[in-house]
């Protein structure tokens, strides 16, 4: 595969992240204690933190098919390992896709003091030796499917000119049960600043449909899939991310409640 390189950018590694686990995948995390190295990037408009997970224990990081590669958000203490957020094991081939930017990691130090990412301008081809870890730092073009079958953008909300607001549910999950009082306080009295986007994740169609109709959550209903979920650096449910008029995000894993104090604050301050 041909590949030009840009400059190279080094990432240390120098925060101990704390993860959390998902109860719904016993024995992810092994039984004796992993250690995962992060640090953040800050470069091309594009912030993000990268990780490395020393999966089996033995203080080296870049074993191919052993350890962990994971990304986080910016500025993250945590990281979430569950298969179904951005993650990959060590392949032959590391690449990092976020805004349609992509980098390749060019070095992991054995000990996962720093890595050495370049950025790269072609689309690198998925095999058994190569990875490909996609997210986002600002609202994507992505399309995804609205409850009544009907198709929309994420980024075409941006023509409201207002903040957007991207929460993940399920009716399975009581958190987002115990939540939702506040997500319909923070739609009642600031719709006109800030569009909701609800994305269900796991529910049938009809259950998602009959739960919406009757708790009255009258804005924008999605469906989330894996894909999305990876994309939105998700780590659990209830889960949000609050976007500017831009697309920019203001805050990662955020509240129904922190997003109703947001415009509050920001109201008693004008």
């Amino acid at each position: 595969m041909n590949v030009v390189y840009a400059e190279n950018d080094t990432i240390f590694l120098t925060k101990l992240m704390r993860p959390i686990a998902s109860k719904a995948v016993p024995g992810f995390i092994q039984k004796r204690p992993a250690i995962i190295n992060g640090g953040d990037f800050d470069k091309y408009e594009i912030k993000f933190c990268f990780a490395l997970k020393d999966d089996n224990a033995d203080l080296i990081f870049n074993q191919k098919e052993k350890d962990v590669l994971l990304i986080g958000n910016y500025q993250s203490d945590s990281i979430y390992i569950h298969p179904s957020v951005s993650w990959s094991r060590v392949k032959k081939n590391n690449f990092i896709e976020c805004n349609g930017r992509f980098f390749k990691v060019i070095f992991i130090q054995p000990q996962g003091e720093f890595v050495v990412i370049s950025q790269v301008f072609k689309f690198p081809k998925e095999d058994d030796n190569t990875s490909v870890i996609s997210f986002v730092d600002k609202l994507p073009n992505d399309s995804f499917t609205l409850l009544d079958g009907k198709e929309a953008q994420f980024s075409n909300y941006l023509e409201q000119k207002k903040l957007i607001y991207v929460e993940f549910w399920g009716t399975w999950c009581h958190g987002c049960i115990q939540v939702l009082p506040d997500l319909i306080e923070l739609n009642k009295k600031y719709s006109k600043k800030v569009t909701i986007i609800s994305m269900n994740y796991e529910d049938s169609i009809t259950d998602a449909i009959n739960f919406a109709k009757k708790n009255k959550m009258i804005w924008v209903q999605g469906i989330s899939t894996e894909k999305i979920n990876r994309k939105f650096l998700l780590n659990g449910f209830p889960y949000g991310v609050l976007f500017d008029e831009t697309g920019k995000v203001i805050k990662w894993d955020t509240t129904p409640r922190e997003v109703f104090n947001y415009f509050n604050f920001n109201q008693n301050n004008d």
